[in-house]
């Protein structure tokens, strides 16, 4: 019993040790990294921009070679691109979906129009569906690793409170 409680204890320990989510720290950015910001007095939507330099209670980018000051309270939030990522699951996903919809139909519908099987358990409609399913992930797939997108990481900001 007594050994129970203790690897009870170890794995509770050990579970709430580990953070559920990583923040980067602002002092690992250096001039020129890809960074994202969010700001409500500033910007509309986030802002895509690179990372020049920081000061106490202000930040430095750079959009299109200016120079733009922006007070750290003023943020809300920070991230940087750690690096591009492919989308390749998702692009087999979507093309799995859209590609057996579109030819298990197609092929109900040559299959009813030419006198054959017209109901959806018969061969022609689950033959096509799963002929799409594998077409159109392949092509789903390729098309998916050739897009790349942003691996953002969010930064924690330590406001400080003036009194």
């Amino acid at each position: 019993m007594k050994k129970i409680f203790v690897s009870l204890i170890f794995f509770l320990i050990l579970f709430f040790s580990f953070p559920s989510k990583q923040f980067a720290q602002l002092a690992s950015l250096s001039r020129g990294d890809r960074i994202r910001i969010t700001s409500q007095e500033y910007f509309y939507q986030p802002l895509v921009c690179k990372f020049d330099q920081i000061n106490l209670d202000t930040m430095a980018i750079n959009i299109s070679s200016k120079i733009i000051f922006i007070p750290l309270g003023q943020i809300q939030r920070i991230e940087f691109s750690e690096s591009l990522k492919h989308n390749t699951v998702n692009g087999a996903i979507l093309g799995s979906i859209f590609g057996g919809i579109s030819l298990g139909i197609t092929m109900y519908l040559i299959n009813e129009n030419s006198g054959g099987w017209s109901k959806v358990g018969q061969p022609g409609f689950w033959g096509g569906l799963i002929s799409g399913v594998l077409i159109g992930g392949g092509i789903g797939a390729i098309i998916g690793y050739n897009y790349l997108t942003d691996d953002w990481q969010e930064i924690r900001i330590i406001k400080r409170i003036e009194l």
